[in-house]
């Protein structure tokens, strides 16, 4: 399913999981609900606030996804909005396989 809403991008339902490294120590696991190729959902019960710098690893399980990121949104026991940053080629080829693959459905 895709939802456009008010966002830059298009974005898709997802079933990976989500690895959230904000300052240290803090570390966060949790499902990603909607990925596009400007950011992710991901919930879980205690997110990091809005704003946030974080290091977020996005795994399925094939393939792996990993760049730094901002949080957008957060909503205390509901989830995360992430905005990706400094994505890296190799991940960025991931990134673009999930979303043509997702884009065929």
């Amino acid at each position: 399913m895709v939802e456009y809403e008010r966002r830059g991008a298009p974005r898709y339902a997802f079933a990976g999981i989500a690895e959230v490294n904000g300052a240290p120590p803090s570390f966060r696991v949790g499902r990603v609900k909607d990925l596009s190729r400007l950011g992710a959902y991901i919930a879980v019960v205690d997110p990091f606030p809005t704003h946030s710098g974080v290091f977020i690893t996005i795994s399925t399980a094939v393939s792996a996804f990993r760049c730094e990121g901002t949080v957008a949104n957060s909503t205390r026991g509901i989830g995360m909005g992430i905005t990706f940053r400094n994505i890296l080629p190799a991940s960025q080829a991931v990134l673009d396989e999930w979303l043509n693959e997702m884009q065929s459905r």
